[in-house]
């Protein structure tokens, strides 16, 4: 059967993209490897931004959906004896009845949706056509959108000549989040981030408990860290439920997330807040510019990698400048051995303001950064030092450059080659 959409994965940006197609008049079809209602069982406890509904037209979460409004963190040195409160709301959600609530929405509006295990796409002359099943049922649309997270069962398949591509994601552009649902006894509104671990944290919430970002370790093995942190801490933990483990893309979205016939969204296409280990709400607002280039590309009839090429315009002027800025102050401030980031809490090197602007995405002021160079030249940590001064310059570099991605596809190769300069810089 022939639809003018195929999504490929039934995610939180599948499910809400299949919802706005399909009331435009377009027919959607929504593929997924799990049953209907099995979709989103692993999502127990879902934290979000505070815009999202407003930045989505979803509506907002109430009752049961609705666990907690987060208007605090607090922040504590791997030793735990610097705690520094920082104001950065959000929300938790039962993120099981939220992409319930997002699969119903699609289906009222018409979309259809189908339990099966895609394999990969169908190409004809460099353009995807549709998707082929395991079990060798074609499915045509001229347009496909790769919603299937890290998998990537479309994009990945992408043969040589379709234009443009980019190198898979490695083993050290991974990172490991684990979760325990739980009672924790935590206040309603506040969430507790430990730098226990290099290049990442442990966490309670009032719902849960879990690592983010840790890579340096076997999955299997989180659970004992994690543990190990709690009994040292003093966590009370109680009436343990869902445990889950996975990796997590740690690196900047996607710098091309379309070719012709496709648009890659969310995890497929890295849209990641990697300092808080999040992609809902990025995603989602990824998703909102990929369905709304997709309506009209589908009404003109032209599916081609220069009219799709808007997805990657607008969502890198949007949205992928601030994550990508995410993504460099992670790797600033968070990577950093526990000795010197014990140092930089303990001396407020890094301040709340820091760890906010961190989770936020938002450009560091220039005043806060000479202070904090003239607080380490003071304090004799001259490695600490030069650390700090790269990453923080080198962070507003890769936000002012995704800041003017190309409006045209014949602009990005020289984009690109300044761009994995400035990554190059910051991975030093």
């Amino acid at each position: 059967m022939n639809y003018d959409v195929i999504i490929v994965g039934a995610s939180f940006t599948g499910a809400y993209s299949a919802w706005l197609l399909a009331r435009e008049g377009h027919k959607v079809l929504l593929l997924d490897a799990q049953a209907r209602t099995a979709i989103g069982a692993h999502h127990p406890v879902t934290m979000v931004d505070t815009d999202i509904f407003s930045r989505t037209s979803i509506p907002r979460a109430e009752g049961d959906e609705l666990l907690a409004y987060i208007d605090v963190y607090y922040a504590y040195s791997p030793s735990a004896k610097v705690k520094k409160p920082v104001n950065y709301t959000s929300l938790q959600l039962h993120g099981h009845l939220f992409l319930q609530r997002l699969l119903g929405y699609a289906e009222e509006a018409g979309a259809t949706f189908q339990q099966e295990v895609v394999r990969g796409p169908v190409i004809e002359g460099h353009v995807i056509k549709g998707v082929v099943t395991t079990s060798g049922t074609v499915f045509s649309a001229p347009l496909v959108i790769d919603a299937s997270g890290m998998a990537q069962v479309v994009r990945k398949h992408l043969p040589e000549g379709v234009f443009p591509p980019e190198p898979p994601l490695t083993d050290d552009e991974c990172g490991l989040a684990w979760r325990l649902v739980c009672d924790t006894g935590t206040p309603s509104s506040e969430v507790h981030l430990y730098f226990a671990v290099e290049g990442g944290y442990v966490w309670r919430s009032p719902y849960d408990i879990g690592l983010g970002m840790m890579c340096r370790i076997a999955p299997e093995e989180a659970r004992s860290l994690v543990m190990g942190h709690a009994e040292r801490y003093g966590w009370d933990i109680r009436n343990e439920g869902a445990e889950s483990v996975g990796k997590l893309p740690m690196r900047p979205p996607l710098t091309n997330m379309v070719a012709p016939g496709l648009i890659a969204i969310g995890d497929a296409a890295y849209m990641l807040n990697t300092v808080r280990g999040g992609g809902v709400s990025s995603g989602l607002k990824g998703a909102r510019v990929a369905a709304e280039v997709a309506h009209q590309a589908l009404r003109e009839k032209d599916l081609s990698l220069e009219r799709l090429w808007e997805v990657n315009y607008r969502y890198h002027r949007e949205i992928g400048a601030e994550v990508a800025y995410q993504n460099a102050m992670r790797l600033a401030v968070m990577n950093l051995d526990n000795d010197n980031m014990e140092f930089a809490l303990a001396t407020d090197l890094m301040g709340s303001e820091d760890i906010r602007i961190s989770l936020g995405g938002k450009i560091l002021d220039l005043n806060a950064v000479e202070k904090l160079k003239k607080g380490l030249k003071a304090l004799s940590r001259p490695s600490l030092l030069m650390h700090f001064d790269s990453k923080l310059s080198w962070s507003k570099k890769i936000y002012q450059h995704v800041a003017q991605f190309p409006e045209l596809p014949q602009a990005y190769p020289d984009w690109r080659a300044e761009w994995q300069h400035i990554q190059d810089k910051l991975g030093q």
